[in-house]
């Protein structure tokens, strides 16, 4: 028997109710400012996928056409690289001007949000790092 058989009526019910109810909720909260239902949709997918591997398939599927699209259009795109990585350290500097020229807390707040979220998108690009740290390694002569 597999796990999800094992699992008590009452858990698996209370699964699926709350992984349909959040995925039918999802085109509701498309109005929203920003991705929308989209999140809401996923972690539907994902409570889903405790008790059903149409489910985690779905999921599966998302990941690797949601990776392969980073690294074609994204990473994989030096133009579209370098317009991010100046973007970035454009909103930084911008976040910083901002942040020790207002007098405003709710800006500042703000700004230091942008400013955060930018560093994020910057640290997050896995293969500029792999590149820096190999670069490193072999400027230090490690191995």
């Amino acid at each position: 028997m597999s796990k999800r058989q094992n699992r008590h009526p009452f858990s698996r019910i209370a699964i699926d109710i709350a992984g349909f109810g959040l995925v039918i909720a999802s085109p509701f909260l498309g109005w929203l400012p920003g991705p929308g239902g989209i999140p809401v949709f996923l972690l539907g997918l994902g409570i889903l996928a405790r008790n059903y591997d149409w489910a985690e398939n779905l999921l599966k599927d998302f990941e690797k056409k949601r990776l392969d699209f980073v690294d074609k259009y994204l990473v994989g795109n030096k133009r579209v690289a370098w317009t991010i990585d100046l973007l970035c350290i454009g909103i930084i500097a911008l976040a910083i001007f901002v942040y020790l020229n207002l007098s405003n807390s709710i800006l500042k707040l703000a700004t230091l949000g942008a400013g955060s979220f930018a560093l994020f998108i910057m640290i997050s690009n896995q293969k500029r790092l792999d590149r820096g740290y190999a670069k490193l390694k072999k400027a230090l002569k490690l191995k």
